[in-house]
């Protein structure tokens, strides 16, 4: 599968989930906009400081939250860190993915909270 139907089929399932959720959607977004970041940041002090213990709890919890709003991509890029975690050198590499992928579907909750926004 190409990325950009990764891509497409990731906004796919978010437009479903924001369907099931209906207006509660927006709670979901902004609970995952305030957890994600920090979550993101405090793994990249882990991965710098070689703290495998955390490194794997934080990418469980990021996986746990990516799959809470199906942000599927997401959270495979975090179980795929999060079982490579006894290698380090692929931490670098990894966490870019991963910061990339946070900020595309950042980007794509935010289009539909507006779109929500305009209905209410």
């Amino acid at each position: 599968m190409q990325t950009n139907e990764i891509c497409n089929q990731v906004d796919d399932e978010l437009e479903v989930v924001q369907e099931m959720f209906g207006e509660d959607f927006l709670d979901l977004i902004e609970l995952f906009k305030i957890d994600t970041p920090k979550r993101i940041l405090d793994l990249g002090h882990a991965t710098k400081e070689f703290d495998l213990v955390n490194v794997k709890k934080l990418t469980h919890m990021l996986s746990g939250s990516a799959s809470s709003i199906v942000a599927s991509k997401l959270s495979l890029l975090c179980k795929s860190l999060e079982e490579n975690s006894g290698t380090p050198e692929l931490f670098d590499a990894a966490l870019a993915a991963l910061e990339n992928e946070y900020q595309r579907i950042e980007v794509k909750l935010q289009k539909m909270a507006s779109q929500i926004q305009g209905h209410l």
